[in-house]
C-alpha cells in the first residue's frame, strides 16, 4: 500500500510539472507575440542584431549609434524591396490558389476560401 501512495504521488508531481510547463510555455508565447505586435518585427530584429554585433565586436557607444543607423537604412532598403515586389508574388500565390482549387473538392475549396478571408482579416488587424 505504501508502495502505491508513493507511486501517485511521483505521477501527480511529474503532472502538475507537466501542467506548468505547458501553462507557462502558452502564456510566454502569448508575450512573446504581443509584444512583436507592439513592438513590430523590425525593431525585435535590429535590436537582436545590435545587441549581437555590441556583444561579439565590443562596440562603442558611438560605434553602436553608427551601425544601428546602417542597420536602419537596411532595414528600410529590405521593405522598398519587398514592397516592389509584392505585387508579383501576390500574383504569384492567387495563382497557386486557383491551381490548387483545381484540385480540391467543392467542400474544401469552401474551405480554403475561409482560411483566405481569415488570414487576410489576421494581417489588416496587425495592420500587414
Amino acid at each position: 500500500m505504501k508502495q502505491w501512495k508513493l507511486y501517485s504521488a511521483l505521477f501527480l508531481i511529474f503532472l502538475a510539472g507537466l501542467i506548468t510547463g505547458a501553462v507557462g510555455t502558452g502564456l510566454y508565447n502569448r508575450q512573446r507575440q504581443e509584444s512583436l505586435q507592439r513592438g513590430g518585427y523590425p525593431t525585435v530584429i535590429r535590436n537582436i542584431i545590435l545587441d549581437r554585433l555590441t556583444r561579439e565586436l565590443g562596440l562603442e557607444a558611438g560605434q553602436r549609434r553608427e551601425v544601428e543607423t546602417v542597420i536602419l537604412e537596411t532595414q528600410a532598403g529590405l521593405k522598398e524591396l519587398r514592397n516592389r515586389y509584392r505585387p508579383e508574388a501576390e500574383a504569384l500565390i492567387a495563382q497557386g490558389i486557383v491551381k490548387m482549387k483545381g484540385r480540391l473538392s467543392a467542400g474544401q475549396q469552401a474551405r480554403l476560401d475561409q482560411l483566405i478571408a481569415q488570414e487576410r482579416q489576421r494581417r489588416t488587424a496587425n495592420g500587414k
